[in-house]
C-alpha cells in the first residue's frame, strides 16, 4: 500500500487576477501521489489541458500540490554571475541550499525574500556589486 504524501487541489472556478487565492481556496482535491515529481507532472497535465481548452491566458480553474503531511523542501540557488558583457557565470561559484519546512495542508512555501549575502534568488551580492560598477562606468 502506497503512503501519500501530496495531492493535487483545485479551487474548482476560476478566479480574476485582482483576487487573492489563499489554501482553503483549493477545496477540491483532484489526485494523491507519492512523490513530489508525480505531483508536479500531474499538475501540469491539468494546467496544459485547461490551457487546450481555455486559450492561451485564459483559465477557468487553479491547480497547486499541497503537502499530505510535514516535510522538508530543499532550494539550491547558484548564482548565474554578475550579468554584464563578457562576464558569464559567478567567478566565485557562489551557491546555497536552503531547507525550508512545508506544514501539511499547505501549498509549496517560497523563498524567503531577503537571503543575507544574495541580491536576488539568482545573483549574489558580490556580481550584483559587479555589475552594477560596470554600469556605472557606462
Amino acid at each position: 500500500m502506497s503512503t501519500y504524501n501530496y495531492s493535487v487541489r483545485s479551487t474548482g472556478r476560476p478566479f480574476g487576477p485582482c483576487e487573492r487565492l489563499t489554501d482553503a481556496d483549493y477545496a477540491n482535491e483532484v489526485s494523491r501521489h507519492t512523490s513530489l515529481d508525480a505531483a508536479e507532472r500531474a499538475r501540469s497535465r491539468l494546467v496544459a489541458d485547461m490551457r487546450e481548452h481555455c486559450g492561451y491566458g485564459a483559465w477557468d480553474n487553479h491547480y497547486e500540490v499541497f503537502a499530505l503531511r510535514d516535510q522538508t523542501i530543499t532550494y539550491t540557488l547558484r548564482c548565474n554571475g554578475p550579468a554584464v558583457h563578457g562576464h558569464y557565470g559567478c567567478p566565485n561559484g557562489i551557491a546555497l541550499t536552503l531547507v525550508l519546512d512545508w506544514p501539511a495542508g499547505t501549498t509549496r512555501p517560497a523563498l524567503p525574500d531577503a537571503i543575507e549575502g544574495w541580491d536576488s534568488s539568482w545573483q549574489c551580492s558580490d556580481c550584483r556589486a559587479t555589475a552594477d560598477s560596470y554600469n556605472d562606468e557606462l
